[in-house]
Formats: C-alpha cells, structure tokens, sequence
C-alpha cells in the first residue's frame, strides 16, 4: 500500500489501540502489498522492469542495483509503536 493509501485507511478506522501496551501506531514495510489497486499494478510493472534490466544487463552495476531493488518491500502496515 502506499503511504498515501495508509494514511487513508487511517483516516477511515483506526487500528485496535491499547494504550498499556503501545504509545500509537508507525509504518512499516510488509512484503504483501494491499490497497488501492493502481498501486499494486504499478508495483508489479516495476518488478517486470527490473527482471528486464538484471536478464539485458548481466555483470553490470545496474544488473546489481537492479536485483538489489527487487529485495526491497513496497507494502506497508500499521504496527503498534513501543
């Protein structure tokens, strides 16, 4: 989900809150995204183009980049803050 769609849900139900247990809620990177649906096209196409840079630029440093990229997770959740 993006940021903008996370702090939409946010603005729309807030998650469970304890506060004996946490002090509020941060972002925070999940593997899985979620939300709207133009952001989960738009992050399959830019897992498409990488695979395309690492296949067409082998030895590179953009294959490296490229791959190190692909390492990174898109999707955000809320999560209690400690």
């Amino acid at each position: 989900m993006k940021f903008s769609t996370a702090l939409g849900q946010m603005r729309k139900e807030l998650p469970p809150y304890d506060p004996k247990v946490h002090r509020g809620w941060v972002p925070a990177s999940q593997n899985r995204m979620s939300g709207d649906v133009t952001g989960r096209k738009l992050s399959r196409e830019a897992l498409k183009q990488l695979e395309r840079v690492v296949a067409e630029y082998p030895g590179t440093p953009w294959e490296l980049l490229a791959r190190r990229d692909r390492l990174t997770n898109l999707g955000l959740e809320w999560r209690p803050r400690r």
